[in-house]
């Protein structure tokens, strides 16, 4: 097996969805600056000074205390979104992955072209990673936590390596790093040379296991992630947002880590939910949270066209209060559906064009402003069509798909229907017992009766004709048999 090691020393920083890298940032801890971006740190800002003398350098200077539980909750997100390169994925606390790569990097075309992959999908997330690979877990983690990019593949040419790298590189070390520095144990080999007994009962044996782990000498088990039934994540925010071009920057990492994992699991969505958790002013203010929910017309996997339906969804909202943390959500998981493409690819592409159309003009509209025509089965002309909302209609066409199809029925047999009809007719004048439309109008069809309603209170009886105006126009035309008698304009043919 081979174990590469996904390191982030600057967890702490980056799992704020940093909105502006020019800006200066800062993680605060204990009133101390714990950890500063490239602009922080150009301004003077350094590790371990006070926030007060960082402030006074740097009044532009935002700042966040330290959380490890949103650090704990973006590694988290991270491996759901690395679920996608292999299904062997464990947490090593406080700033690590470890990915069993062995078993899928021929199905990327070798390591190399794994690792790169892993790599780009990271820093598209601004995320700041070492990775370093090893037959062992412990010995690869070791490696990233040195900063020693390496990818050793045998476990003799890592036993070779191990001595020379740091005692930093021991997470159990940590505790003790002054102890060791007087001792002038820098380097795991200079560990390695006092005796055994003694570093059991001075340190325990927890230093120890890890070394015979990382040697290969001792069982180094893992214990695998186990995705959830259903995604989401925390995006905090570095400095509360304003703009809806800043909310959908911070969104993009949810987003990716969201395709990561619905390639994984070989799933999709057809509905996203994102709630901007708003800035309170005092204490006592109310916390109204604003859920935006994306609607897709086909269920999807792709985070491009997530960001560009969040575009359009924010680009018509109006924030009444900046915007501290985002939540994403995607609640029900649906089976991604095998796609067969055309061998047509103008039709193929026209399809898809008009599919990103019509969820763009939904997101940015709204979904009432885009309506489907739809088909009723009623014979009344008034109800026999009308308008569905897009996204329901589209999702009954699914459901009825995914059913077993019934033997259909027969269809009834109608007359001719104009395309333009007139709601409500329009009453016609009677002259010489014949309707008079801008003069007297010829009826060339026989008399088609509609006796409908009864059973919702639009009752109608009605005799319809095909009529011709005096100018050769067509129209359609109804004589009404309710009190009082008379005729009356439906609809003109084209």
């Amino acid at each position: 097996m081979l174990w590469t090691a996904l390191y982030l020393p600057q967890l702490p920083l980056d799992c704020y969805a940093q909105t502006h890298a020019a800006q200066p940032f800062a993680v605060v801890e204990k009133r101390r600056i714990h950890m500063a971006n490239a602009a922080a740190r150009a301004a003077g800002v350094r590790v371990d000074k006070p926030l007060s003398a960082a402030l006074a350098l740097e009044p532009a200077l935002q700042w966040q205390e330290r959380e490890p539980r949103a650090e704990k909750a973006a590694l988290e997100a991270l491996s759901l979104w690395a679920l996608q390169y292999t299904s062997a994925i464990s947490l090593a606390a406080p700033h690590g992955l470890l990915l069993e790569t062995g078993g899928s990097a021929k199905l990327f075309g070798g390591l190399d072209a794994l690792l790169k992959q892993i790599a780009a999908g990271t820093a598209e997330q601004n995320y700041s990673a070492v990775f370093a690979s090893a037959p062992t877990p412990a010995g690869a983690l070791m490696l990233a936590r040195s900063g020693y990019a390496e990818h050793i593949t045998t476990l003799p040419e890592l036993r070779r390596l191990l001595p020379g790298l740091p005692v930093s590189s021991l997470i159990s070390a940590q505790a003790y790093a002054s102890t060791f520095d007087s001792l002038g144990a820098r380097t795991i080999a200079d560990l390695m040379a006092l005796p055994r007994d003694g570093l059991k009962r001075r340190f325990g044996d927890f230093l120890l296991d890890e070394i015979d782990r990382a040697f290969g000498h001792a069982p180094d088990p893992v214990h695998p992630i186990v995705p959830p039934q259903a995604f989401s994540c925390a995006l905090p925010l570095p400095a509360p947002a304003e703009s809806s071009t800043a909310l959908v920057f911070a969104s993009g990492r949810g987003l990716r880590q969201l395709e990561g994992f619905l390639r994984a699991s070989k799933r999709a969505v057809d509905r996203i939910e994102l709630t901007l958790h708003h800035e309170r002013n005092t204490q006592r203010d109310a916390q109204d949270d604003t859920v935006l929910t994306l609607h897709l017309m086909q269920p999807s996997a792709d985070a491009r066209r997530f960001t560009l339906l969040l575009s359009e969804r924010l680009n018509r909202h109006t924030l009444e209060r900046r915007v501290e943390r985002i939540t994403l959500r995607a609640p029900q998981l649906l089976r991604a559906e095998e796609v067969t493409h055309s061998l047509l690819l103008e039709e193929e592409n026209a399809a898809k064009d008009m599919r990103d159309l019509l969820e763009r003009l939904n997101a940015r509209l709204g979904q009432q402003a885009i309506q489907r025509l739809q088909v009723r089965a009623d014979h009344r002309p008034a109800r026999a069509s009308g308008g569905n909302n897009l996204l329901e209609a589209d999702e009954r066409v699914h459901t009825a798909a995914r059913k077993k199809p019934k033997e259909p029925l027969p269809l009834p047999v109608f007359g001719p229907r104009p395309a333009w009809l007139l709601e409500p007719p329009r009453p016609l004048s009677e002259v010489n017992n014949k309707p008079f439309y801008e003069g007297p109008l010829k009826l060339l069809s026989s008399a088609e009766r509609i006796e409908s309603g009864w059973w919702d209170g639009g009752k109608i009886r009605r005799d319809y004709f095909i009529a011709e105006t005096a100018d050769g126009a067509l129209v359609w035309i109804f004589r009404d048999h309710k009190q009082p008698l008379g005729w009356f304009l439906q609809g003109y043919f084209a």
